[in-house]
Formats: structure tokens, sequence, C-alpha cells
């Protein structure tokens, strides 16, 4: 009974509410289907598959909300509606990088209030702000390019891996909550893979990849400032994403299909790997200091 409630709140519900947002949204049968880009249905599916788990584990939170953490409910909705928008509306470049932009901006300065506050001076505040929000953008755009350039299971698969890496990463830096609403993102990413494997030509360029972006950003951020996650481990997972364009290169190409997927998971794997290696091996020291 202990683990039902993180089971099927936290795995689960997200799982099957993103699964069926995602049928519905994408029609993963109909594969010349106006919507098969899947571009929009990704914002919907990811946002509701993560508020429904977080609210589930969590509870609804107040607003405006006590805890930094309970800014990632309205994240994901504001993210999901934004994903939306720039899904319905990509052509419109000013629109998009003014959503994109506001953002960015945003979330730094909601999940960091109570450091603003008590730690850092104005000017440093600022600082830290413009430099977080620049890494949010450029994180988001690099998900986006990546989204945009692999269609099917490819980019899922790789987000997974991330997702993953990321929950585990949080888990063992001394916060199970925030390892907890990772695993919830994951789950959701994961219906994702299961429809797009289903149905090659789909994508979550623009609108999933704005879900993705603000709630890997969110879970991360406070995982550094708010628990024990290590800079280079939390840099790893940032930039993890990016080694995926390993499977441009010719040779690799060249093997067509679930292969090509794969090997691009295998390599964003090494990363993130590393990643999660740096707070399992500081939490066996810690153990090993105290005689466990």
């Amino acid at each position: 009974m202990l683990f039902l409630k993180p089971f099927l709140f936290g795995v689960l519900l997200p799982a099957v509410v993103s699964g069926i947002a995602f049928v519905v949204a994408w029609r993963p049968w109909q594969r010349d289907a106006p919507v098969a880009n899947g571009i929009w249905g990704g914002a919907i599916a990811l946002s509701v598959g993560y508020i429904v788990g977080h609210v589930g584990l969590l509870g609804w939170p107040p607003f405006p909300p006590v805890k930094a953490t309970q800014w990632l409910v309205y994240l994901a909705l504001a993210s999901g509606v934004f994903g939306l928008i720039i899904a319905l509306w990509h052509e419109s470049t000013g629109l998009r990088w003014g959503l994109r932009l506001l953002l960015s901006g945003v979330m730094p300065w909601l999940i960091l209030r109570p450091v603003l506050k008590y730690t850092w001076q104005p000017i440093e505040g600022v600082m830290w702000l413009v430099g977080l929000g620049v890494a949010i953008l450029g994180f988001w755009l690099m998900l986006n390019a990546l989204a945009k350039r692999f269609r099917g299971a490819s980019t899922p698969l790789v987000l997974l891996v991330v997702a993953t890496g990321g929950s585990v990463t949080l888990l063992l830096s001394g916060s199970a909550m925030l390892g907890q609403l990772g695993g919830v993102l994951t789950a959701a990413l994961g219906a994702s893979l299961v429809i797009a494997w289903w149905n090659p030509t789909l994508s979550l360029a623009h609108g999933a990849t704005s879900v993705v972006a603000i709630l890997l950003a969110g879970l991360w951020m406070s995982g550094y400032f708010y628990a024990e996650v290590p800079v280079v481990s939390a840099l790893l997972l940032v930039v993890s994403p990016a080694t995926a364009w390993i499977g441009q290169v010719e040779a690799i190409q060249r093997l067509g299909g679930w292969k090509v997927a794969l090997i691009r998971a295998a390599v964003v794997c090494i990363p993130v790997a590393v990643a999660v290696a740096i707070p399992l091996v500081a939490s066996l020291s810690s153990a090993d200091s105290y005689g466990y």
C-alpha cells in the first residue's frame, strides 16, 4: 500500500491521461490526417498529464503558491496554453518569440522568489535571473529543433531518457518529492513514445517541447537551489539532448528506422548516466562515512 499512491498518481494516471489526449489529438491510425504532425496535441497531452499527476500526489496548490514547487502546476498550465498557441500559430515569428521570452523570463523569478528575497543582493539576483532565463530559452530552442528534425519515436525516446535521468538525479539529491514529480512527466512522455512509435510521422515540435522544456527546467532549478543537485549534473542534463544529433552522421543514417532512434537514445544515455552517477557516488560516500 505504501507504493500504491505514488504508482497510481505518479505513473499510471499521467500516462493514461496523456495517452488518451494524444490519441484524441493525433489520431495515429490516420497517417494522412490534418493533425498528423501532432503539433498542437502534444501541448495539451503533456500539460494535462503532468497536472493530474502532480495534483494526485500533492493536491491542488493554492494561488499564489506558498512553496516554489507548487508553481510547477501553474507553469504546466501556462506552458500548455503557450505551447498550444505557438503550435497553432507557429508561422508567426513575433508571437512565437514573444511567448518564449515571456515564459523563460518569468519562470525563474517565480521559482526563486524565496532566494531572491532572503539570499541574493539585487544585482546578484538580476544576474542570476537573466542567466537562467537565457539558459531556459536556449534549452527550449534546442528541444524544439530536435523535435522538428526527428519525427516519430526518436524524439520522445530521447526526452524519456533525459526526463528519467533527471528524476533519478533529483531523488538521489535529497528530494523524493521532486523525483516523484519528475516521474510524472516521465510517465506522460512514455505515452507519447507509444503513440509515436505507432505513427512515425508524428512530431513533438512546438507544442509539446514547450511543456517539456519549462517543466524540466523548473524541476532541475528547484533541485539545484532547494535540494542538493550538483551543478555538473544539472549542466549535463541540460546539454544531454544535444548529443542526439549524432544520428545525423551519414553512417548511422544508413541504418534507418528504429536503429537510428536507439543509437540516438544510447548516446544521450552517456551524459545522463554521468549526471546520475555524481549524486549516487556522493550519497554512497556519505553513507559510508556514517557507517551505514
